[in-house]
Order: C-alpha cells, then structure tokens, then sequence
C-alpha cells in the first residue's frame, strides 16, 4: 500500500467517525430534550388541578432516559478513542 492509500485510508476512517460522532451528538440532543420535557411535565403535575397546563404524558421513564443518555455517551467516548487511535497510528 502506498502513502497515497494510507492518506486515503485515513481520511475515509476520519471521516466515518466524524459522521458517527454527529450522529451520536444528535442523540443525545433529543435525550436531553426529552429529559427537559419530562422535568417539566413533572413540575406540572405537582402543580393543583386547575392551575396546570396540559402537556403529553412521556413515553419513557426518566431513569430510562438517563440509561440510554448513559449509553450513548459511553458511545461517544469509544469514537473518541477509535479517533485518538487513528490519529496515533497515522
């Protein structure tokens, strides 16, 4: 294999990281959303009756929430690490 195809190796790997590593950045923005929409449609339901707004009941727990924030940004750390890696290699 020559440099050319190492750098383009190494280009094609930065590359495909730097999509997954959006992608789980994206994820977690929509958890944490989710998160804030939970905490506030609790806030609500500690709220009397006739003072509360009506807001859609979550779907998930928050500790399922918090589970999957968790996972995702574990995931977030093994790209980091496969990128550090890359970087160190090359």
């Amino acid at each position: 294999m020559d440099t050319a195809d190492l750098a383009d190796l190494y280009l094609q790997r930065h590359a495909a990281l730097a999509r997954r590593r959006k992608e789980i950045e994206g994820r977690l923005y929509r958890v944490h959303r989710a998160m804030l929409r939970w905490e506030e449609w609790q806030d609500e339901q500690e709220k009397p009756v006739d003072r509360r707004r009506e807001l859609p009941t979550p779907i998930l727990s928050y500790d399922a929430l918090d589970g999957l924030r968790a996972l995702l940004l574990e995931k977030l750390a093994e790209v980091g690490t496969r990128s550090a890696q890359y970087r160190a290699e090359g």
